[in-house]
């Protein structure tokens, strides 16, 4: 199955963090549950990586799956606090591949960000302060991007 949207990930995120991020970018993209997202940790299997061996980058399955002509896009997952996947090699090499290769699909490739905000990091406009929550950038396909707000319930702010 082609992918509607590729993730971009660390390991060391932990999976409920991970979830809630991808539930929150498919929210706010209207993501059905017949589309795909590929992420290595389940499309590759991690008992033999011999694809990841490939001499021609373009030709290993992250390449194959973001220029795939399905995948509208990529999504960040960064982890809280420190954005470790600008950190990691993989990561860096997507998101340049979606950026740079991706523009030059039919349709430009999309780059979301999604973050896990510590408890306390934003103030809101009575003077309190966020829960632990999930948050998201979205790109508008016309190099601006939007405030995709965060996974907070209406009542929390």
């Amino acid at each position: 199955q082609e992918p509607l949207w590729f993730v971009s990930h660390w390991w060391g995120t932990p999976f409920f963090d991970t979830l809630r991020m991808m539930k929150l970018h498919a929210d706010r993209r209207n993501v059905s549950m017949d589309d795909c997202y590929w992420m290595c940790t389940f499309a590759n299997n991690q008992h033999n990586l011999a694809e990841l061996a490939e001499p021609d980058i373009m030709m290993t399955p992250f390449a194959k799956a973001i220029l795939c002509t399905s995948c509208i896009g990529t999504v960040a997952l960064l982890d809280e606090g420190n954005a470790s996947p600008f950190t990691r090699i993989w990561c860096i090499l997507e998101d340049y591949i979606t950026i740079h290769y991706g523009a030059r699909k039919e349709k430009r490739q999309l780059m979301d960000f999604c973050t896990i905000i510590p408890k306390g990091e934003c103030e809101r406009s009575d003077g309190s302060t966020n829960p632990r929550c999930a948050g998201i950038l979205l790109d508008n396909g016309d190099d601006t991007s939007k405030d995709g707000g965060s996974d907070l319930a209406k009542s929390d702010g």
